[in-house]
């Protein structure tokens, strides 16, 4: 877990001095969505 914030705070600096471009998100609001009963959705544990 250390190295991985070493690298990510490394790379924050380095990347942009190297004038790397930054490329494009192509997410949309529907990655984020799932619903009870979807393909690959999974049941949460009933807590009392």
């Amino acid at each position: 877990m250390l190295l991985n914030l070493i690298v990510t705070v490394v790379l924050t600096f380095v990347l942009p001095a190297r004038n790397v471009p930054e490329g494009t998100d192509h997410t949309t609001a529907e990655d984020y969505e799932a619903d009870a009963g979807d393909k690959g959705v999974a049941a949460l544990a009933q807590v009392p």
